[in-house]
C-alpha cells in the first residue's frame, strides 16, 4: 500500500515527526509551500489571524500526485489550536482527491484535540489514526510511546487494507 505525508512546517517540529513517519513506513513526503513569511514576529502574528478568521493561502504546486496513493497522512503545527492555514487550504482543496487518511500535529501548549477534529470535520473522513505530540516529546521521538501506537495503527490499517478480497 503507497503512504504519502503531506505536511506543512513552520519551525521544524513537524518536519521533524513527518521524517520519522516516513523513515518508519517507508512513506513519500509532500512537504507544502506557500510561500509567505509565517516565521518573522509579524508572520507569526499574521498566522495566528489567518488561522483564528480561517484563512486560506496559495499553495504551490505539488509534486506528488494523490491518486498514486491510498493512504495518505496530513500534519500541522497547531496555530492558536488550529490547523496551519497551508495544511487547511491543502485539506480543502484536495479533499475529493484524499483516500483513507490519518492526521497528525505538533504543538507547544494546547489545542491538538482541536486540531484533530477540525482536520476531520474539514476532510469529511474519519481518521485511520491520530497523533498529538508535544513539541518536547520530539527530542525522544524514537521512545515516544504515543508515536509507536500511531506507527503499528497505520501499519496494522495498511496490512488490514493488503489481505483483505477484492
Amino acid at each position: 500500500m503507497s503512504i504519502l505525508i503531506v505536511y506543512y512546517s513552520r519551525t521544524g517540529n513537524t518536519q521533524l515527526l513527518s521524517n520519522h513517519l516516513a523513515n518508519e513506513l517507508g512513506a513519500d513526503l509532500e512537504a507544502l509551500h506557500d510561500g509567505r513569511d509565517w516565521i518573522s514576529s509579524w508572520g507569526t502574528i499574521q498566522a495566528a489571524l489567518a488561522s483564528v478568521l480561517g484563512g486560506n493561502s496559495r499553495l504551490a504546486p505539488l509534486g506528488k500526485n494523490l491518486s498514486d496513493y491510498q493512504l495518505i497522512l496530513i500534519g500541522t503545527p497547531v496555530w492558536v489550536g488550529r490547523p496551519s492555514v497551508p495544511i487547511r487550504t491543502f485539506i480543502k482543496m484536495y479533499r475529493r482527491q484524499l483516500p483513507n487518511v490519518a492526521f497528525f500535529c505538533t504543538q507547544q501548549g494546547e489545542g491538538g484535540k482541536n486540531v484533530m477534529n477540525t482536520m476531520q470535520s474539514l476532510a469529511r473522513r474519519v481518521p485511520v489514526a491520530r497523533l498529538v505530540l508535544r513539541e518536547g516529546d520530539l527530542a525522544g521521538i524514537h521512545e515516544n510511546t504515543d508515536a509507536d501506537r500511531f506507527v503499528d495503527t497505520i501499519r496494522t490499517f495498511t496490512k488490514d487494507q493488503i489481505t483483505q478480497p477484492a
